[in-house]
């Protein structure tokens, strides 16, 4: 958990809480920065269900966390936040990286883009907003994260919608 606060620690979560009104005020139990945290502790884990992420964020504050209160926390409005988050990762990781050093054959081109996505399962109470896959058991709240990067700027794209949206594969 510490490599994880020390890595997102050199965000802005804060100030982007409160820009985007994810914060609209000082919080009684779950901070942003315990939001954010446990919610990463989660997808590295591999299990993002509301289950667990109620026991991360009660591990973190040492305090126990009801799916009622992350269900109150976890709402469309903030999408905002979480894609202002993204970006400031993506591009604090991009400022501190030095240019791609391309070889002959790539400086000949005007442009080199590299795409990847992929869908990060949600909290089945956003199904609403975000709806996933459909299968024999059932439905799944899911969300597509697509990057578009041009290799030889380092300039990049970022793309979220519904993983049930097409428009962007």
């Amino acid at each position: 958990m510490d490599t994880i606060k020390e890595k997102l620690g050199i965000l802005p979560i804060e100030e982007l809480s409160k820009s985007t009104k994810f914060e609209k005020r000082a919080p009684k139990k779950i901070g942003c920065k315990e939001y954010v945290y446990s919610f990463v502790k989660c997808v590295l884990n591999g299990d993002i269900s509301q289950a667990s992420w109620c026991r991360e964020l009660s591990k973190m504050i040492d305090e126990p966390v009801s799916e009622q209160a992350l269900q109150s926390k976890v709402q469309f409005r903030h999408e905002e936040f979480s894609q202002k988050l993204l970006e400031s990762a993506l591009e604090h990781t991009m400022q501190n990286n030095a240019p791609y050093d391309c070889c002959k054959i790539l400086s000949k081109f005007k442009s080199v883009q590299a795409h990847d996505s992929t869908c990060v399962k949600m909290p089945i109470g956003l199904i609403d907003f975000l709806p996933g896959s459909r299968s024999r058991n059932g439905v799944n709240a899911m969300v597509r994260i697509q990057l578009s990067m041009d290799l030889l700027t380092n300039s990049c794209l970022l793309y979220t919608s519904d993983a049930a949206d097409d428009s962007l594969r």
